[in-house]
């Protein structure tokens, strides 16, 4: 948009600049009818610049945690107590919640009684039948009620355990499901822990692009939640498999890890990945570049042909065409179209691979306004502003309107000559 008003404030006070010009142009001889006057075209130019120029492919995705890990209750009871809340830091084996333990700990205490007992009758067993008044089947019995009874005592007690809630892993508490006082049965969902040292953001590259894809592979990623910070990432993996349904291969991109602490779960983000890299090579700003169907062109600023043809006579003895003079005298430009050809892009310029040298001038602004040998003066809106203080952007733009609109065509009126 910006280039867009700077373009129409300078097309303002070229007209502005030519209407001055007519009116002292009127003045040179009076003898003669109004002349025709070459308009002359402010535009901005400048030479093609060498910079590393690299193609991305641009998608979004969603930041992802791969160790991510949603704790549910294994036992049943009503939570007693509360021990983190969401965006807690937690360590593997810290307590996250308790449920109530009353009724569990009341069944291991009587199934350590049932072992005890077990154990005295099977030391009976083994004794009597030492003494040969207990059978072997009798002892077998015995002892095959007390391994039963230990075994009861060691699934109570695992099932006991499970009534305290603890961390799996390390990372941060991203949801709470539990409440206080609710009645919890084995397999609730209680919280969800992601470990922030594993964030990634997966994506999916149609498969078409597998032969540019490699691990180490650079891109560039901006996170929604993280404003305006671009961050670094690089390809880590590369499934092998093409998924059926969407033709796409994932891959997983890695971030530094000073970069994680400003990552969250399931952030919105948008990445470019680096498929192609030219260094050192000729660009122009993307917008020089006019493409017409499938050809693209540039215009360029060259020297006006020498005029010292056209200040003699022509052939049928008549006088030259009168013209005006350039304003400030200096050196006459016309604009010369040429067709390019062009490589890779990024946001702010293009590479130029055929059509334009080192030291050409490119028009960069009003390019569009002009046409193949058009003449032109190599200006800027900064430096024609300070040229005409006293006149405003806005009046300019005006005056060009009204005068656009009160003056009839004549493309077709006959250049006259000079003479008595």
């Amino acid at each position: 948009m910006y280039s867009v008003y700077r373009a129409l404030a300078l097309f303002g006070l070229l007209v502005v600049a030519t209407g001055c010009n007519q009116d002292s142009g009127a003045k040179v001889d009076a003898k003669i009818a109004e002349a025709p006057v070459r308009a002359v075209a402010l535009v901005e130019a400048e030479q093609p610049t060498r910079r590393d120029i690299s193609e991305y492919l641009s998608e979004t995705g969603r930041i992802t945690a791969e160790d991510q890990v949603e704790v549910v209750a294994k036992g049943t009871g009503h939570c007693l107590s509360l021990n983190v809340e969401e965006g807690d830091r937690v360590k593997k084996g810290q307590v996250l919640a308790e449920l109530d333990r009353a009724e569990m700990e009341a069944q291991v205490r009587q199934s350590r009684v049932n072992v005890a007992q077990q154990k005295i009758a099977y030391e009976r067993a083994e004794g009597g039948l030492r003494e040969g008044i207990v059978s072997p089947a009798e002892r077998d019995n015995a002892k095959f009620s007390y391994e039963q009874a230990k075994a009861s005592l060691d699934v109570q007690e695992v099932q006991l355990t499970h009534l305290t809630i603890r961390a799996p892993i390390n990372g941060v508490i991203t949801q709470r499901s539990l409440q206080q006082g609710m009645l919890v049965s084995s397999g609730t969902p209680a919280f969800t822990i992601v470990d922030p040292a594993s964030y990634v953001l997966p994506i999916n590259v149609n498969e078409r692009y597998l032969p540019r894809l490699r691990v180490g592979q650079e891109a560039f990623v901006t996170i929604d939640s993280a404003g305006d910070r671009e961050f670094k990432a690089t390809v880590r993996r590369i499934n092998p498999g093409v998924d059926l349904q969407s033709s796409a291969i994932k891959v997983i991109l890695d971030f530094d890890a000073k970069d994680h602490k400003y990552l969250r779960e399931a952030a919105f983000a948008r990445y470019r990945l680096v498929m192609d890299t030219r260094k050192d090579t000729l660009a122009v700003p993307k917008d020089a570049i006019i493409e017409d169907n499938t050809r693209r062109y540039v215009m360029l600023v060259r020297p006006a042909p020498s005029e010292a043809a056209s200040d003699g006579a022509v052939e049928d003895g008549t006088e030259p065409m009168e013209t005006e003079p350039a304003s400030d005298g200096g050196d006459r430009w016309v604009a010369t179209r040429v067709e390019v050809e062009v490589g890779l892009s990024d946001s702010d310029y293009t590479e130029i691979v055929s059509g334009v040298a080192p030291d050409d001038r490119v028009i960069t602004l009003g390019q569009q306004t002009v046409n193949d040998g058009d003449a032109v003066e190599i200006s800027s809106i900064e430096e024609a502003l300070a040229a005409k203080e006293s006149l405003d952007a806005d009046a300019a733009l005006e005056t060009a309107k009204k005068r656009s609109e009160a003056e009839p065509e004549n493309d077709n009126r006959k250049p006259r000559r000079r003479g008595p």
